[in-house]
């Protein structure tokens, strides 16, 4: 109760992704109420993350319609208050992907790896080409799917992201296999 409005609201803001996480989205929603309220007066910027969270809350509180609502708004406040909008992107992915909005969630995929390429966020560009590469294969796209899950597998192996490179991996197979199926010298790489 003694902490500073911004270190409450990014505090609740983690719990509210926990919660959201655990299968509690309504928990998550109550505290991100209080925590919009302070970003409000406190921050633009912390106002967009909250927004964002609460969309994505929203989702998983069955609120589909609330959800993209707050995803258009969250996007707008990002761009107001000068905030990357790589991760919001994501987070509207995932949400599409559930809608099985394919080709929408590919796309905003993209605008994400394109947004974290601008800002130097390797990592996370990296992340979101991966998640282009599966979302194309799912599409039937295998020529993207193979560019972009190549893109990321070779950056994630600069970077000696083990965990990654081995997600990669899986999906590089995948590529291969929707050409060839699956060949054992495929099975003995994974």
């Amino acid at each position: 109760p003694v902490c500073p409005p911004d270190v409450w609201i990014k505090a609740a803001n983690n719990l509210s992704l926990a919660y959201t996480e655990l299968g509690r989205p309504r928990a998550a929603l109550d505290v991100l109420e209080r925590a919009a309220v302070l970003a409000r007066e406190h921050s633009p910027r912390l106002l967009a993350i909250i927004t964002n969270s609460q969309a994505y809350s929203s989702f998983h509180a069955g609120d589909v319609v609330a959800s993209l609502r707050l995803f258009d708004l969250a996007g707008r406040l990002h761009a107001d208050a000068g905030l990357p909008l790589g991760e919001h992107y994501l987070d509207y992915a995932d949400v599409l992907v559930d809608l099985r909005l394919l080709d929408e969630a590919l796309t905003i995929s993209r605008s994400a790896a394109d947004e974290f390429d601008a800002h130097g966020a390797r990592l996370m560009a990296a992340q979101a080409r991966l998640r282009c590469a599966q979302l194309a294969l799912q599409l039937g796209d295998r020529a993207a799917a193979r560019t972009d899950v190549d893109v990321a597998l070779a950056e994630f192996r600069r970077q000696r992201r083990t965990t990654w490179t081995a997600q990669a991996t899986v999906a590089a197979v995948e590529v291969d296999a929707a050409s060839t199926g699956h060949q054992p010298g495929e099975v003995r790489r994974l």
